[in-house]
Parts: structure tokens; sequence; C-alpha cells
């Protein structure tokens, strides 16, 4: 898989001089160096399970051989699978984890964390599974794919037979599709989706007898300043557009504002046509246009 080089644009705007720095940054890899969301003790059973048996059983309290889950965020899986815990909200998906919706709001009330784990079932292909990520208001989706297992294969140019893909809310593709027959990321292939829901599908198209995923998602401040992911700076995104901005000169004339290709510095689909519009309320404001690096992927 090639992935799409990012872009990184730079605004200025100095009356009467407007500048515009526009960078699109060297070629990089799709596995972006990431900070990973799992923290926990290297004991620990999984990111909720904290050991798997032990405890008190919630759904049947003269048990005491159910899972002990994390303190804060984990919930058993009960009878559906006694030694087991899940991110609270999600429960009633332990045993089967495919075609879920999952909301940044109900996960921060339920677990009081806003981001978790998406781990497939292991499905016998030709098979698929949808997963909908809500980030709610001024959020953002960041996904980080760590594990594939007989998913498609790349034939030099595009996936075949099965992949792994994430879209956004106007159902085009925020990166291209992942695919693997038995894929170890480290660092994980990273993905953004900031235009309301995302949906990631998983889809073999061929006979298998196990494929499988593991996938963490995080519902993100679009102000959080930490991590890769791209904040967007004094333009506002004009609606019912895949990808066109707007950049004023009274929202730039302070401070730069900021510019990217979408889902900066992940990686990003294929056949976009994007449009950034700067506007100058003056006729004396001259545009200065200066390319400070050029990145293009290679025919």
């Amino acid at each position: 898989m090639r992935p799409s080089p990012p872009l990184l644009m730079v605004l200025t705007i100095l009356p009467p001089l407007l500048v515009l720095l526009f960078c699109n940054t060297a070629a990089v890899s799709s596995q972006l160096a990431w900070t990973q969301i799992y923290v926990g003790s290297t004991s620990q059973v999984d990111l909720w399970t904290q050991e798997s048996q032990g405890c008190r059983c919630n759904h049947d309290l003269l048990r005491q051989d159910c899972a002990c889950c994390v303190p804060q965020g984990g919930c058993q899986c009960g009878a559906l699978a006694l030694n087991r815990c899940a991110q609270c909200g999600l429960e009633q998906h332990c045993t089967n984890m495919c075609n879920v919706t999952i909301k940044a709001d109900m996960l921060l009330a339920r677990s009081n964390s806003t981001f978790g784990q998406i781990k497939s079932p292991a499905l016998s292909g030709p098979n698929y599974c949808w997963y909908t990520l809500d980030p709610g208001l001024d959020r953002r989706v960041e996904l980080q794919v760590y594990r594939l297992v007989n998913a498609g294969h790349f034939n030099g140019s595009s996936c075949v037979s099965g992949y792994l893909e994430l879209l956004d809310s106007f159902g085009q593709g925020t990166g291209p599709r992942i695919c693997g027959q038995n894929e170890r990321l480290a660092p994980p292939v990273v993905m953004f989706a900031d235009q309301e829901s995302a949906v990631l599908n998983f889809r073999i198209e061929e006979a298998t007898s196990r494929s499988q995923f593991l996938a963490y998602f995080s519902f993100t401040s679009l102000t959080n300043v930490h991590g890769l992911a791209f904040r967007p700076k004094g333009g506002r995104r004009i609606e019912h557009t895949v990808c066109d901005w707007l950049y004023q000169d009274f929202s730039c004339n302070k401070d730069s504002c900021t510019l990217a290709s979408p889902g900066f510095p992940g990686i990003y689909g294929t056949n976009l046509y994007c449009k950034y519009h700067i506007t100058t309320s003056s006729v004396h404001t001259k545009v200065r246009l200066q390319f400070l690096t050029l990145s293009l992927p290679l025919k």
C-alpha cells in the first residue's frame, strides 16, 4: 500500500500583505509514530480485564469466579463470558463485536473514557462487519490499527479479496484501504476522521477460516494540542462539501492560520478534490504564495 502524502499549510495575513506558506511534508509511512492508548500493567489480561477470575459475579452475587475488571471503565461481560471484562457501555458486544455503534457521550457517561478497543470476532469469510464511531460535538475520530489477519492482500496497486477502511460522514475514505494476511503493525496504521461520525468497514470477500483485526479508537477534542492529530486553525469547513475550507483575512491577521490535507498527518483516501478559499476585505491586500516543500505520489 502506497500512502497518499499529507500536506500542511500555514496561512498568515499581514495587511496590506497576505503571506501563504504551503508545505507538503516529505513522503511518510502510513505507519506513523503514536502514543499507545493501552497503558495498563503488563500483567493485565487485556485493556479492560485485570484478572480472568477471582471476583464476585455481577450477574450472580453467589459466585466468585468471574473476571476482575480494571478499576475505572471496565465492566464484566457476565454470563456471556465469565472470564472477560469489556468497556462499560459495550458489555453487550463481549462475544461478538460486529455491527456496532459507539457513541462518545455514552462511553464517557458509562466508563469515564472517550477511547477504547475494537477487536473483531474471528470471521469465516466471505463476511462483513461495520462499526459506526460517533464522536459527538467538537471531537474527531482517531483510529490506530495494530493487527490484521486474513484480510485480503495487496496486488501492487490496491487491496483485493478483503480490506479495512475508515469512511467519513460523506462516505469518503479517510485513508486507503488496509489489507494483509498476517500483519502486526508496530507502529500502527493511523487514520483520522473529523467530520461528524465515521464508519469503519471490515470486509472479507473470499473463503477464510479466521479473519480478524485489532484497533484502538479515540474520540479526541478538536482543540486538543497533544498527539499527532492536526487541528485546523483560523478557517472553517464549508458545509455540504467533502473537504473544502474558507479562510478570511480577519481570522488570520493576528495569528497564523493553518491548513492541511484531510486527516493530516494520517493517510487519506484517493481521488479527493479539496478547495481552500482565501478571501481578503481589501483590494490593497497582496497575496504571496510560497511553497516550502512539495511531495507528490510517484506514478
